[in-house]
């Protein structure tokens, strides 16, 4: 079990259950990418808000897969953790979470929504974030619209109203190609790409892929920054420049984004806020106390800088940039 855990990236502490209250202080969080720096950012305000109440929090990451989220959620149980948070590996296999809130063990679910399963979720709104998203973008003249996501039990390309497991994505995929249908009877599904193991490789690859099509969009969306981080390269090797080939905004208000030129378009969401919510209600269920469901998801803003652009018309003028 110690090797296992030690695997997962969990190093035994060494505490133990309460003897007088029944718990032992600590609580658990699961999630798939600890390397992403948005992650350092929620963890920060969840173990923020476990300190205002004296209580420890142990973190384990899964690396996308509900096989290691089992494993993870074994060993922390066994370490009697007072409840979890967790960022689900996908929508369809599931039946572990579904156990959890069956047992009684307190759970909260970031980011993402498990259908039928009645526990806190803090997400934040994403199809109003991707409708404000496509206003703008529709009104400086972009039709085709890529989107690249690293869901690792997503499908390798895109149909309308699928769900590819993260329902963020989802979501936000759904609302792009609705109203792409709505604006010109046809959307930009094809140029839609999920590089399911996450490798730089296949991120690479399925960003070459998308502009070796007949015809490559003039915007990309990358799902987080840790893609955008290879997509510009890959771009820049395949000789196209942001903004005047194509131009890019990506998800996680991220602070090299204003240290590119140009500056880069973000899609923020309060992480550090959410995740210091997400943390008080995990709390207020290890007390006993309710919280009522389904919690209010959190507003995302959206940073217009250089990178997006007015699409330029075919004589190449009115390429002026999108608001700061």
């Amino acid at each position: 079990m110690e090797q296992a855990a030690q695997d997962l990236g969990y190093r035994p502490n060494g505490f133990a259950r309460g003897m007088n209250t029944g718990r032992s202080d600590t609580i658990g969080v699961i999630h798939e990418g600890i390397e992403n720096p948005i992650f350092a950012v929620a963890m920060r305000g969840i173990i923020d808000a476990a300190a205002e109440q004296g209580v420890t929090v142990v973190m384990m990451n899964t690396g996308g897969t509900a096989a290691s989220e089992r494993k993870a959620i074994d060993i922390l149980l066994s370490q009697h953790v007072d409840g979890l948070i967790i960022c689900p590996a996908n929508s369809f296999d599931v039946a572990h979470l579904h156990d959890l809130k069956s047992r009684g063990v307190p759970l909260v679910l970031w980011e993402r929504r498990i259908p039928d399963l009645d526990v806190p979720v803090v997400e934040v709104d994403s199809r109003s974030a991707m409708n404000e998203f496509m206003d703008h973008a529709l009104e400086l003249g972009h039709r085709r619209i890529g989107f690249i996501s690293t869901a690792p039990t997503g499908p390798k390309k895109y149909s309308p109203g699928m769900d590819v497991g993260p329902s963020l994505i989802s979501d936000r995929l759904a609302t792009l190609t609705a109203r792409q249908q709505a604006a010109f009877g046809e959307d930009s599904s094809d140029v839609i790409r999920f590089a399911t193991s996450g490798t730089p490789d296949e991120v690479a690859r399925v960003t070459r892929e998308i502009f070796e099509t007949s015809a490559p969009p003039s915007l990309l969306l990358t799902s987080d920054n840790e893609i955008a981080l290879i997509v510009v390269p890959e771009l820049e090797r395949m000789g196209l420049k942001i903004p005047a080939d194509v131009c890019l905004a990506t998800y996680d208000d991220v602070s090299w984004a204003l240290l590119t030129t140009p500056k880069t378009t973000v899609i923020a969401q309060p992480t550090y806020e959410m995740a210091h919510a997400a943390a008080q209600m995990l709390l207020k269920l290890r007390a006993g106390e309710d919280v009522p469901t389904p919690v209010a998801p959190f507003p995302a803003s959206i940073h217009w800088r250089g990178s997006v652009t007015r699409r330029a018309s075919v004589d190449g003028s009115g390429a002026e940039p999108a608001a700061s």
